[in-house]
């Protein structure tokens, strides 16, 4: 109870600091989330976050929670340990802005993770974003109906989802953060962005057995869609798409958005707007809304026959099926 008051002090803190005469103070807490339920934990270091970036204000806490760590930017980590008898200090970046990966690993190792024995999660899939999350369920849901053996994702409490876009991947593999979870890993990425190709191929060189990454042979996964499917999808938005048969190496969710655009508007997809930035912002979101219907709804009218005829089938399966021997 009283951390929480503390969580209301800083919040009027952070209030009153707003003023330009506040002054100079520094805030040292010791484990500030200690007996508190997660969601407080979270509030509590946002509170202290908004708090730090007042003027004349410093905010220093211990804790020795991995995941209010992780809160943290990178850059306001600091180490502390003992070495030859004397206490070191150190960053979680370096002088010129990069990760101080050696500390990084040393906080991510000290802080750890134990697992909770009620957890029922075998193995951890990790794919790009939501996007991703959606059309791996629904395949999986598409081959279970065919066969049984072949493993559904759809609500598997076997199962949990790690999306890591953008920076988060490199911080997953590099960093192993969740290495210390003990579950097993499976990850499975586009293979347009050399990032994730390299991500790849630097995880499965470990040699680990409960740890294993996959790139699409495809561009994307949503080139394992049929065109067909793509096309039933939009006619009953009312929207009938011209749309050719979908190839292994072209941007599926532009090509659709193009398409679309080009049934639904006056306009040429190059020229939307006259001004060339506001083109580039409504293609952008034309786009991101196509990715999101052909991996909900298009993917629905998929059947097996037409993930075979795309060539999708077995390597779908491979995944699904690796996922489902390191569950068991």
């Amino acid at each position: 109870m009283r951390r929480l008051v503390l969580l209301s002090f800083f919040r009027a803190q952070v209030e009153s600091r707003r003023t330009s005469n506040a002054p100079n103070i520094i805030y040292a807490l010791e484990e500030p989330e200690t007996s508190q339920h997660p969601d407080f934990q979270l509030m509590i270091v946002n509170a202290l976050k908004d708090l730090s970036e007042t003027d004349n204000a410093q905010v220093l806490f211990t804790t020795h929670n991995s995941n209010l760590a992780k809160e943290i930017p990178k850059k306001s980590l600091r180490y502390i340990f003992k070495e030859n008898g004397s206490v070191n200090v150190e960053s979680g970046t370096n002088p010129d802005g990069s990760d101080n990966i050696n500390i990084i690993d040393k906080i991510i190792e000290t802080l750890g993770a134990l697992p909770d024995p009620k957890n029922k999660v075998k193995v951890l899939v990790f794919v790009e974003g939501e996007n991703d999350i959606n059309g791996l369920i629904e395949y999986s849901k598409m081959l279970n109906a065919e066969d049984d053996s072949i493993i559904s994702l759809e609500n598997n409490e076997k199962i949990a989802f790690i999306p890591t876009g953008g920076s988060q991947l490199k911080f997953y593999i590099e960093k192993k953060y969740l290495d210390g979870l003990l579950q097993a890993q499976v990850h499975v990425y586009d293979s347009d962005i050399p990032a994730y190709v390299d991500a790849v191929a630097s995880l499965n060189a470990e040699g680990n057995a409960s740890k294993i990454g996959y790139n699409t042979s495809k561009l994307e996964l949503e080139n394992f869609l049929h065109h067909e499917a793509v096309v039933e999808c939009y006619d009953e938005l009312n929207i009938n798409l011209t749309l050719d048969a979908i190839e292994d190496t072209e941007d599926v969710p532009e090509k659709v958005a193009i398409a679309v655009h080009s049934a639904t508007s006056e306009t040429e997809w190059d020229s939307i707007n006259p001004d060339p930035t506001k083109t580039a912002e409504k293609q952008k979101k034309k786009i991101s809304k196509a990715k999101k219907l052909l991996n909900t709804k298009a993917i629905e009218k998929m059947s097996i026959e037409r993930l075979q005829e795309r060539n999708g089938y077995e390597e779908i399966k491979t995944w699904l099926d690796k996922i489902n021997e390191l569950c068991n």
